[in-house]
């Protein structure tokens, strides 16, 4: 079964880590306020928003409607 894991800072040490240990078997969504550049060789969607923004952070859970929230934003 795919799961879809929303992981929000997920430009950073343990989130990073995480969507590239996910994104096996997983369709990961990875969260940051930070840019990210996409890399071609793994299955995530990147999205780039401020959590601190309700409306964004809402937006980005009705557009993918995660199974699993995996909470790694530091602020």
């Amino acid at each position: 079964m795919m799961n879809r894991i929303l992981i929000t800072g997920a430009t950073g040490f343990i989130g990073s880590a995480l969507c590239h240990r996910l994104a096996t078997g997983n369709k990961v969504i990875g969260v940051d306020i930070a840019g990210v550049t996409p890399s071609e060789t793994l299955n995530i969607i990147w999205e780039q928003i401020d959590l601190t923004d309700f409306n964004s952070a809402a937006t980005v859970c009705e557009k993918y409607s995660p199974d699993i929230v995996i909470h790694c934003a530091g602020i």
